[in-house]
C-alpha cells in the first residue's frame, strides 16, 4: 500500500524552487541549508505560501527533536549576539567626535579636533577659550565638539531631542 506524502514547494537563497517532503525540509535545515520561505519550529516547520504562513507539525523521533531544539537555541543565541554587537556599535563614541582612550584609562580622553590632538577636554577648552563646564554640558546634551566650543551656531534643542529619541528607539528595538 502506497502512503501519500505531502510535498511542499521551497525556495533557496538562489531562488531555485523544489518540491520536497516535510522530512526532507527538516533534514536539509538541520544540515545548515536555508530556505527563503521556510523555517524550523519546535515540532516541525513553518512555510510561507500565497495564502499565508502554514505551520506543519511532523512526528519526529527523540533525536531529531533534540537536534531541532539545539539548532533553534543556537540560532537564537547568534541573533542575540548580533543584536548586542549592534547595540555596542551604537554606544561607541561617534567617529565625528574623534575621541579615543589613552592608556586604556576611561577617565582620560584624548581628543583629536581639526587635526590637533588634545590630552583632555580641559586642554581643548583652554585652546579655544571656552568654559569647561559649558563645553561638557553641551557635549553631554548631544552637541558636536564644534558647537560646544562655540565655533558654529548651536542647533535647536528640539532637533537634539529628535535625534536622541531616534537613537533610543533603535537601541530598544535591538534589545527585544
Amino acid at each position: 500500500m502506497h502512503k501519500n506524502i505531502d510535498t511542499y514547494t521551497v525556495s533557496n537563497n538562489l531562488r531555485e524552487t523544489m518540491m520536497v517532503s516535510g522530512y526532507q525540509i527538516i533534514g536539509a535545515m538541520l544540515q545548515g541549508h536555508e530556505f527563503e520561505n521556510a523555517r524550523l519550529t519546535k515540532k516541525g516547520f513553518a512555510i510561507v505560501t500565497d495564502k499565508g504562513t502554514r505551520y506543519v507539525q511532523l512526528r519526529l523521533d527523540r533525536n531529531t527533536s533534540i537536534l531541532i531544539e539545539q539548532k533553534l537555541e543556537n540560532d537564537r543565541l547568534a541573533e542575540e549576539a548580533k543584536k548586542q554587537q549592534m547595540a555596542r556599535a551604537i554606544k561607541k563614541p561617534v567617529v565625528s567626535n574623534n575621541r579615543q582612550s589613552i592608556n586604556n584609562n576611561k577617565n582620560t580622553q584624548a581628543i583629536v579636533f581639526r587635526g590637533d590632538r588634545y590630552v583632555s577636554d580641559t586642554q581643548l577648552c583652554k585652546k579655544y577659550n571656552r568654559d569647561i563646564n559649558t563645553f561638557r554640558s553641551l557635549v553631554k546634551k548631544g552637541y558636536s565638539i564644534s558647537e560646544a566650543l562655540g565655533l558654529v551656531p548651536l542647533r535647536p534643542e528640539s532637533e537634539l531631542a529628535d535625534i536622541n529619541k531616534r537613537n533610543n528607539a533603535i537601541l530598544e528595538s535591538m534589545a527585544r
